[in-house]
């Protein structure tokens, strides 16, 4: 098959789907993953509506350019799977939790459902609660709102109100970058204010983020990495966060 025809069978394959993963296409077009990162930087050149990720791309939508959940949760698994198994020495047992509508909070969950943890789950994300709906020893609280399909997360006014009453041990969020001088951000102000309501009402915070966030920094800001008792990544990161972090007292686990 000659490139030109495998790129437009991509780009109807992202219409269609709204995501891709550059391992997915690879099985599919009998490719190297290297020959369809080279086709996804000329789609995405060449069409704005197109957004190159890591290991992906997506159609941003028209009222939402944020990654899709689906796609999300396909990507940097292993680095996920690495931060939840570093938080879960961090849960007792009847602990209250707060968790985000990240995947690696989600990956988290589903460790929580593994180990047969009985706690208290507080959390905005659909996908979470549709992980331990089914665990007897998992009180959930849903926090409602306006529902945010890219995310499966509900946002806005109603969320935070509700999350006003409610405490937590501990809570675990992540973002979408991390940066020496703008601090923790999101690309979303809505999900910011869910995030920072769960810090503001829960005894410790725990900042998720894997090495591909860091250096990184988006619209909205969030938190100063030092608001938050430890930040858990998967790799140690570079010489100047460890610098930061000695400096500003910040547990770094990783």
């Amino acid at each position: 098959m000659l490139a030109v025809e495998r790129i437009r069978l991509i780009q109807e394959v992202i219409q269609e789907e709204k995501q891709v993963s550059v391992s997915s296409l690879s099985n599919r077009f009998q490719v190297s993953e290297e020959t369809i990162r080279r086709d996804l930087e000329k789609i995405t050149k060449s069409d704005p509506t197109i957004v190159r990720v890591h290991g992906g791309a997506y159609k941003a939508g028209v009222f939402d350019s944020e990654m899709p959940v689906q796609l999300r949760e396909t990507l940097s698994v292993d680095r996920k799977k690495t931060i939840a198994n570093a938080c879960i020495s961090l849960i007792h047992v009847n602990d209250s939790l707060m968790l985000d509508c990240s995947t690696t909070a989600l990956y988290l969950a589903m460790l929580i459902r593994q180990r047969g943890y009985s706690v208290t789950v507080i959390t905005n994300s659909l996908r979470i609660i549709e992980v331990l709906q089914d665990c007897d020893q998992i009180k959930l609280i849903l926090l409602g709102g306006n529902f945010r399909r890219n995310t499966q997360s509900f946002i806005g006014y109603d969320t935070t109100h509700a999350l006003e009453q409610y405490r937590a041990d501990r809570c675990f969020i992540s973002c979408t970058g991390i940066h020496l001088t703008f601090g923790v951000t999101d690309n979303s102000e809505n999900e910011s204010q869910v995030r920072q309501m769960m810090m503001q009402n829960s005894k410790e915070r725990f900042l998720l983020v894997d090495t591909y966030k860091f250096g990184r920094s988006y619209l909205s800001c969030l938190a100063d990495p030092s608001e938050f008792d430890a930040v858990i990544t998967d790799v140690k990161p570079d010489s100047d966060w460890i610098t930061y972090f000695d400096a500003t007292h910040t547990r770094l686990i990783y």
